[in-house]
């Protein structure tokens, strides 16, 4: 059976508005005419007829009284809605309100005869006034799709076809545009939506064709998500979102929501392809820029503006990588592949200044930057897009370096050199997961040169292997002890503060940590030597084979390996 819901959906022109009525949009509909006032046609009228009037031309005005007079004959005579054209005035309105007619208004200048043989044909036939329906809507969207302004129209032209509410996700299942629903409410809605469809769909399969979801959008009546995921080349990409009652979803929405969903894939494959040549430009530009492979400053410069970066301003260089695994030096596994290259720049998305480039499983980002001399600032600012590529790593260690400012346009050669050391020494020396900046490094500078030498690990091993020995053995926390005590300049009572012990008890400490080394602490060369093995644990950790004996010392088992080659 044909409702007003549907005849508003499937007949009338787009614009149309429901005045009053809303709970009645379900009301059948067996017929429709147009009439002139309270005309005598109203005496042979049937139940469920949709009446339609003009309120703009008519040679006969209907004033005030007239209309509201005439709403309560068709209400008492069981029409089912009435559809005017022109301003409705306030007093017909809410006797329309009063009898709870459905009261909708058609846009201005609609020929009522058009749609008086659209209705009756939907009467006759729904399911080819549905399909007539959806193929108009379906070139509304192309039409929007060749207008080449983005996804936002699309969304528009589906909202308004349908009357709901509709939300595009990305491939993160985050929010990427709406239209017709409160930004207030957007965030519960796609809470609810991709917690939804993470718990059931199984990315690695082809998804089920459309979900309905309930979701919080903040309405008294029950509201649902009907979610229709958008898949490119057997990859889903995101998912397109109608949001609203219940009751109000109908085949028809359904239908034009695929429809919506396939030209909405298009436009993602014509976004990817224009941002993947842009990427491949910009790649290009970056690895001449970082190599120091330019002809001419000025040509260079002039290649720079044509891509939209004014390399006069001070830069910052800044490589960030996930972290080796500790025991075999490989890339760790559980990072995820769909954190690849479109992951990493996705989060330099919100930083239009910034140039990037993915090489070989790292992000190279260069980026204006206002305080060329102030290295904790930069720190902070590597920091924060450390952070960002961490809310899309599922877990995984990132680290991050940061070189620093160099003038000119050999000086970005350098200033990327650097960063790439301060990443290895932040990946190395400083364990994992954290941002340094070359012009902090002190002398970590010198021994991040030197991390690929087995040499460290026994320099480590040599100096504090027994120490590290006991504390495994006894279940100590020597070498603890005394990183903290260096750490306070060798001050007892600030050392034990940190350590949250009695002097007395780091004394103690310290006198067995002389015992078992055989040193003495006052002597500045021995605490050079002891500073120094200290900061390569990591490097050390790193160079332990993974299958070692577990008594024999590491500076043994490399000696051992150094004989057997």
């Amino acid at each position: 059976m044909v409702t007003v819901a549907d005849v508003l959906r499937l007949a009338l022109p787009p614009g149309t508005r429901v005045i009053v009525g809303e709970q009645q949009l379900r009301l059948p509909v067996t017929w429709a005419r147009s009439i002139r006032g309270r005309s005598a046609l109203l005496a042979g009228l049937e139940r469920g007829e949709l009446l339609l009037l003009s309120l703009e031309r008519s040679t006969q005005p209907v004033d005030d009284r007239s209309l509201t007079l005439l709403i309560q004959d068709l209400v008492a005579a069981g029409a089912s809605a009435l559809c005017c054209v022109g301003q409705l005035p306030p007093r017909a309105v809410e006797s329309a309100a009063q009898q709870q007619l459905p009261l909708l208004q058609l846009p201005s200048g609609t020929d009522l005869a058009e749609v008086e043989r659209r209705v009756v044909a939907l009467v006759v036939d729904r399911e080819s006034g549905l399909r007539q329906r959806v193929e108009e809507v379906h070139e509304r969207l192309i039409a929007s799709l060749v207008e080449d302004r983005g996804p936002l129209p699309l969304l528009e032209t589906l909202a308004s076809a349908s009357g709901k509410a509709v939300l595009a996700l990305d491939e993160y299942l985050q929010a990427a545009d709406s239209a017709g629903l409160d930004p207030r409410v957007v965030p519960r809605v796609v809470h609810g939506i991709r917690d939804y469809l993470l718990s059931r769909w199984d990315r690695t399969g082809r998804p089920r064709q459309v979900w309905t979801i309930p979701v919080d959008a903040g309405a008294g009546e029950r509201q649902v998500a009907v979610a229709i995921p958008l898949v490119l080349k057997g990859t889903p990409v995101g998912a397109l979102c109608l949001v609203g009652p219940e009751a109000a979803f109908s085949d028809y929405d359904e239908r034009i929501a695929l429809r919506a969903a396939s030209v909405l894939v298009l436009e993602v494959a014509k976004q990817r392809a224009v941002e993947a040549a842009r990427l491949r430009l910009q790649g290009e530009f970056l690895d001449d820029l970082l190599a120091g492979n330019f002809p001419s400053e000025e040509a260079f410069r002039a290649r720079a503006r044509w891509l939209g970066h004014d390399l006069s301003r001070p830069h910052r260089v800044i490589v960030l990588a996930p972290d080796p695994d500790g025991t075999d030096g490989e890339r760790d596994q559980r990072f995820p592949t769909r954190l690849g290259e479109g992951g990493w720049l996705a989060a330099m998305g919100a930083r239009a200044d910034a140039l990037a480039l993915f090489r070989e499983g790292r992000l190279v980002v260069v980026l204006p930057h206002e305080s060329p001399q102030d290295e904790e600032d930069a720190r902070q600012v590597a920091e924060s897009i450390r952070r960002e590529v961490l809310l899309l790593s599922d877990g995984a260690r990132v680290s991050a370096g940061v070189g620093r400012h160099h003038p000119g346009l050999w000086g970005f050669a350098r200033m990327y050199r650097e960063a790439e050391r301060a990443l290895v020494v932040a990946q190395t020396l400083l364990g994992g997961n954290c941002t340094a900046a070359y012009g902090e490094l002190g002398a970590n500078r010198l021994l991040g040169e030197l991390v690929s030498s087995p040499e460290l690990a026994t320099f480590y091993d040599d100096h504090l292997g027994k120490l590290v020995e006991y504390d495994r053995r006894h279940n100590a926390e020597l070498q603890a002890t005394l990183e903290a005590f260096f750490a306070a300049n060798s001050n007892h009572v600030r050392a034990a503060r940190q350590l949250h012990l009695h002097r007395n008890t780091l004394l103690y400490r310290l006198e067995r940590i002389r015992a078992i080394l055989g040193v003495d602490l006052d002597d500045p060369e021995t605490r050079l030597t002891l500073q120094l093995a200290l900061k390569l644990k990591h490097v050390a950790r790193a160079w332990r084979p993974q299958h070692a004996p577990r008594g024999e010392s590491l500076a043994a088992q490399l000696r051992s390996e150094r004989s057997a080659s």
